[in-house]
């Protein structure tokens, strides 16, 4: 008797020492470290994570640590070429420029474990010649290993809106996500009538947009040849007089006013909305601009930022910089023109306050199933990603 319950209770042993092994096992197998690059109109970002691709959380965001930001300066937008017949083309030179940013985030992301890669393009790409964009994307799969692909704007709105969700800790109802980058815009709120998806302001009047407008309609001056806007006004110009700055303003106020649906005013004016700032121009650039940059993101009301576009546009770049409300020399030139973009909106749509935090496409691409290839293509493009490859240095034929 004794041995017939000795040889029971070792038996429910192994199998609870099975199950729990099976069970470690299994949640092992559900961890993958994964890097997601997110091609902008104007910076290339990236962020690396440890991923339960079964529950579709992120566990650990690997890079960038908190505080800092993991991103390349790469001008997509502003160095499209429009050839006779209207036909549009990326620089030979931007070209270079983007590919050897991504080779050195790749290289990054491999320091810190990265097992498995994913790289979406957005707003440059979907603006030049679908052939050319093809190319340039075969491009970089050929020397990084990994696939790119260019989403659309309404992927664009809905991965923004999901990672703002998760990482401001509010109910999706309750959300009004502003998203603001180089090349195009996204005002997005959860479309109850369709599971899944959101509704809202789809634009291309974003950053570039207005430096572009500033740079030609106001000060008269060639873009692709000027640098920066800045500085805007002189130190002498009375605020209560028009201006360029408030014409800057009175420009993306019409674009609102003139563009954004019925729908998306009508959330904005419910009392439970909570407006969420996302993007390069409100996390970056305005929370910077205000000098309240953090890993947690910033607050700001109108009267704020309008206050300190005032009190700050007739400095050049190097003086911005030099004053602390921009972190890096080369972002300087956005700073007043994303201020005057988001006040613009902000008075059409009777925005008061914006919560801005820290949400890139890559936060939502992390956790995308669509974004990521089956297993045995995952095993094929890593082999990839890891071994070096030889530069082809060509030209795109026009």
């Amino acid at each position: 008797m004794k041995k017939a319950l000795k040889g029971t209770w070792f038996f429910a042993f192994a199998l609870l020492l099975n199950g729990t092994w099976s069970m470690e096992a299994q949640a092992i197998d559900c961890e993958q470290v994964r890097a997601a690059l997110d091609i902008g109109s104007g910076t290339t970002k990236m962020v690396v994570a440890r991923v339960d691709f079964c529950e579709n959380h992120v566990l650990e965001i690997l890079a960038p640590v908190p505080g800092f930001k993991l991103e390349r300066q790469v001008e997509y937008q502003k160095n499209i070429v429009t050839m006779p017949g209207g036909r549009k083309f990326f620089s030979d030179e931007v070209i270079a420029q983007g590919l050897a940013a991504i080779l050195e985030l790749k290289t990054v992301a491999l320091i810190h474990g990265a097992e498995a890669f994913s790289a979406v393009a957005t707003s440059a790409f979907r603006s030049v010649g679908l052939t050319q964009a093809l190319a340039l994307l075969e491009r970089i799969r050929e020397e990084t290993g990994f696939r790119a692909v260019v989403i659309s704007q309404d992927q664009e709105a809905r991965l923004g809106f999901l990672a703002a969700a998760i990482n401001a800790g509010l109910p999706q109802e309750n959300l009004v996500v502003w998203d603001i980058g180089g090349g195009s815009m996204q005002i997005s709120y959860w479309n109850p009538t369709t599971p899944g998806s959101v509704a809202g302001y789809r634009g291309n009047f974003a950053n570039e947009a207005m430096q572009r407008f500033i740079i030609e309609t106001l000060q008269g001056k060639d873009y692709p040849e000027t640098k920066s806007p800045n500085p805007m006004l002189r130190p002498d110009t009375m605020i209560d007089q028009p201006n360029d700055l408030s014409r800057a303003i009175r420009d993306a106020e019409k674009a609102a006013s003139q563009e954004v649906p019925a729908g998306l005013r009508d959330k904005l004016r419910a009392p439970t909305t909570q407006v969420i700032g996302i993007g390069g121009v409100h996390f970056n650039s305005n929370c910077e601009f205000l000098r309240r940059f953090s890993s947690d993101g910033c607050e700001f009301t109108r009267q704020e930022l309008l206050d300190q576009a005032y009190r700050y546009a007739h400095l050049t770049d190097q003086e911005l910089f030099m004053e602390g409300l921009s972190a890096s020399l080369a972002f300087a030139k956005g700073r007043v023109s994303g201020a005057a973009l988001t006040l613009g909106f902000m008075n059409a749509l009777g925005i008061d306050r914006v919560r801005a935090i820290k949400v890139d496409m890559g936060d939502g691409i992390l956790i995308d199933q669509e974004f990521w290839a089956r297993p045995e293509e995952q095993a094929r493009e890593a082999a990839l990603a890891v071994t070096p490859q030889i530069s082809r240095q060509r030209s795109f034929s026009r």
